[in-house]
């Protein structure tokens, strides 16, 4: 019998799902974890048995990966109607295509890269001005989940 899971929250790349019927099952989450990080497009799996949440970090697209993990058997999804769709800022940094920005003179810029190398200058120039915690070391923690981000997609 596949498990019901319930979104309750994506942005581009990332959704996080619940899964009633299995709270309390860490043999279960743990199974489905490592059914879901043998998918070539999903980058990383964190699951919670207290809270019966699975959250996957993916490339690609959220229907099509839901769509695999039915046929899978994995489980079934269903849309919440209390669901949250992030549209600000962290998903448009996200979303899009995750490709180069094409310039006006024909050259690309990886979006992912520019973000990590601006942030640790912002990051830098912080500690440089005495404000270590948490200015400095936020941004550069960002900076260096931004250069995670533009290696995994090279």
């Amino acid at each position: 019998m596949t498990a019901h899971a319930v979104i309750v929250h994506w942005i581009a790349g990332r959704v996080r799902l619940r899964i009633d019927e299995k709270r309390g099952d860490a043999g279960y989450f743990s199974d489905i974890s490592e059914r879901f990080a043998r998918f070539g497009n999903v980058y990383k799996t964190k699951a919670n048995p207290v809270t019966g949440s699975l959250a996957l970090e993916f490339s690609g697209d959220l229907d099509d990966l839901l769509r695999r993990a039915e046929q899978d058997g994995l489980l079934s999804v269903a849309a919440d109607a209390g669901a949250e769709h992030s549209s600000g800022a962290a998903a448009v940094y996200r979303g899009l295509d995750g490709g180069p920005i094409n310039l006006v003179s024909g050259r690309d810029i990886n979006r992912d890269f520019m973000m990590g190398a601006l942030l640790l200058l912002v990051g830098v120039g912080q500690m440089f001005r005495g404000k270590w915690f948490p200015p400095a070391f936020s941004v550069l923690w960002y900076a260096r989940q931004a250069f995670n981000l533009a290696d995994r997609r090279r």
